[in-house]
């Protein structure tokens, strides 16, 4: 067998790879998005499509149900059951299910990133140039891409297509694999039409580069019509357009940072990062000089535009600016050869054998870190974010006879003093970031009225809901029109809710949890717990 060599520059690329392993391989399963989703995907397996089931009564009812991502909520409550097959106790399932969905989401984001860098050399033609622009792209997006939910589906698949799209020419195995991405991206989430436009626009590009006599023009035309009826193979058929537009549209997304335009302002934000990439490319472009094409240039051209509208698209932005920069990149050496950089140096077998030491330190830092654990599951900050209410999901399932002496003992005793048979029910006011795991966990007479899926919402129900968090104050008088028993949200963000809870005579708290000073990478909410008399 003969032993491979490879560069400085793909040496580079391992170690950064690495380190972002290192980044994310502890990261936990996060306390939002994903829990909801999986419970839409059992309520698919157990009805169907038609006989819709609201995750909770305060959802509106009468407008239609988008099936936008019912595949990957389907997959996701399928891998939390098949990693409940591992589990040692009952306790256990929950943190056995959890980490099913933790790993699998962890594997993808690291194909993911092995791919963009794998698309970046294949469109700069630079393994230096390629390693630095996947460094850049893991700092720009941060964690941004670590929160598991259907829209890793959606970078997953956009990567893929880049990668297809960044050689000169489209090979005939991408004709059929392409159409049917699409037609499995149509089902697992709505960002698929980014894509079609992607796919669109390089094909416009390559139009004005080569003419439409020429044969790869007419095959990403073909690839482009096939593609688009793919995607119509899904629950909706045409009709999903129409539901991603109306989704867009809903009143209630404009009550979320992440859908409104960027703001600018001196202090720090998302913005002077963008500012910078854009200044980074220009520079770069008048230095090198370097030929990207019609078809780059159109593809990049939107999403440079689309965080005016949108700040959440600043995730989609990254990896075509770093897409766009590998291939300037290059340029600047071809024109100024004195200048520094990286040497790509001669392939070396010893190099190899360094990149081969490090995956395969990571590998077994995978083993140690999730599978050779030193502490019970449920306490191992890799299994679920420390945001995640599970203990109080628990303690309102849990009985007046159990044994262990509660999971919160301060609502086990209010609960037992309030309710003779001591088992919990009624409406539970919740933060849309609490919520999701309580929509998952509990049962239909235990209702939410608030998860983080903001489209399922009347906009009136929304805002009421948004007046109780802020504190406003008829809080109380919403509660009480709710019947709400029990309230669960964070400290530091809801202040004002918290004092006004504290000094009703109509409501016990149980748990108070001040936020101390924290260091600044670690994230520890602190929660406030109520009940009703």
């Amino acid at each position: 067998m003969k032993i491979p060599r490879i560069t400085n520059g793909m040496l580079l690329g391992i170690v950064i790879l690495s380190l972002a392993f290192f980044s994310l391989v502890r990261y936990p399963l996060w306390h939002t998005d994903v829990w909801a989703h999986a419970k839409y995907g059992e309520a698919y397996l157990k009805l169907g499509f038609f006989d819709h089931e609201p995750l909770s009564p305060f959802t509106d009812h009468e407008a239609p149900f988008a099936h936008v991502a019912w595949l990957s909520q389907v997959l996701y409550f399928k891998l939390y059951k098949f990693g409940e097959i591992f589990a040692l106790s009952s306790e256990g399932r929950l943190a056995s299910g959890a980490e099913a969905l933790n790993l699998f989401h962890f594997l993808m984001m690291m194909a993911r990133f092995t791919l963009t860098w794998l698309m970046f050399r294949r469109f700069g033609g630079s393994n230096a140039w390629a390693a630095v622009c996947l460094g850049l792209y893991l700092l720009a997006s941060g964690l941004g891409t670590a929160i598991q939910r259907p829209q890793a589906f959606g970078l997953f698949f956009m990567t893929v297509l880049l990668y297809s799209l960044s050689s000169p020419r489209l090979s005939r195995g991408w004709m059929v694999g392409l159409p049917l991405m699409f037609g499995l991206w149509a089902n697992m989430h709505g960002t698929f039409v980014v894509g079609l436009a992607v796919l669109g626009l390089h094909t416009l590009g390559r139009t004005i580069e080569r003419g439409f006599a020429d044969s790869e023009t007419r095959q990403l035309v073909t690839v482009g019509v096939l593609s688009f009826l793919a995607t119509m193979v899904n629950p909706h058929g045409p009709a999903l357009y129409w539901h991603i537009v109306a989704f867009s549209g809903h009143p209630n997304l404009k009550t979320m940072s992440e859908w409104l335009p960027m703001t600018f302002k001196l202090e720090g934000g998302t913005h002077w990062p963008y500012i910078m990439s854009l200044v980074l490319l220009a520079f770069i472009w008048f230095l090198g000089r370097r030929k990207v094409g019609a078809a780059g240039w159109l593809v990049a051209l939107p999403f440079a535009l689309w965080p005016w509208w949108q700040e959440r698209s600043l995730l989609w932005w990254w990896i075509i600016a770093m897409w766009l920069l590998a291939r300037l990149g290059p340029g600047l050496g071809e024109r100024f050869p004195t200048i520094p950089s990286l040497p790509e140096g001669e392939p070396k077998r010893w190099k190899f054998f360094v990149g081969a030491a490090i995956t395969a330190y990571c590998l077994g830092s995978l083993v140690l870190e999730r599978y050779v654990p030193v502490a019970p599951p449920m306490e191992r900050n890799t299994v679920l974010s420390k945001a995640t209410p599970w203990r109080l999901a628990w303690e309102l399932l849990d009985s007046k006879e159990s044994s262990h002496g509660g999971w919160i003992p301060e609502l086990r005793t209010e609960i037992n003093r309030q309710f003779p048979d001591g088992k919990f029910k009624g409406v539970i006011f919740s933060s849309e970031t609490q919520g999701d795991f309580l929509v998952w966990a509990l049962p239909p007479e235990m209702p939410v009225t608030l998860f983080t899926h903001a489209h399922v919402f009347s906009k009136q129900h929304w805002d009421v809901c948004l007046n109780v968090k802020a504190g406003e104050p008829d809080a109380l008088e919403i509660l009480k029109r709710f019947d709400a028993r029990l309230l669960i949200v964070e400290t530091d963000t809801h202040g004002k809710l918290c004092q006004i809870i504290r000094d009703s005579e109509d409501w016990i708290v149980v748990v108070d949890e001040i936020p101390p000073p924290h260091p600044p990478d670690e994230f520890r909410p602190e929660r406030f717990i109520a009940i009703r008399k």
